[in-house]
């Protein structure tokens, strides 16, 4: 997380939302643990290069949920590759096995 964190202050030029150095481990450990929260990378090289982060949402006008893509970015050197797009259809798979 802490390095798709990197790619997204780049990609979005925002170091203050995105900063490396939060949270604190702990914290962000249990974020991660929660199944309402999705979160790919996209890993080339050794690196991770890209990643969306969305977030299932129970709606209160109807009995269902949906699914809100938060942030995606794909490193400069690796864009025009597809990246984004996989990435996107991976998503799109996750939401049609919830039912969201």
């Amino acid at each position: 997380m802490r390095a798709l964190n990197t790619v997204y202050a780049a990609a979005l030029e925002d170091s203050v939302t995105y900063r490396h150095d939060c949270p604190d481990n702990g914290w962000l450990a249990g974020q991660l643990g929660k199944e309402w929260v999705i979160l790919l990378v996209a890993e080339l090289d050794a690196r991770i290069v890209g990643g969306p982060t969305a977030y299932e949402l129970p709606k209160l006008e109807a009995a269902r949920s949906e699914i809100y893509l938060y942030d995606l970015a794909v490193v400069e050197t690796y864009r025009r590759r597809g990246i984004a797009t996989s990435l996107i259809k991976e998503v799109q798979h996750i939401v049609a096995e919830t039912g969201a």
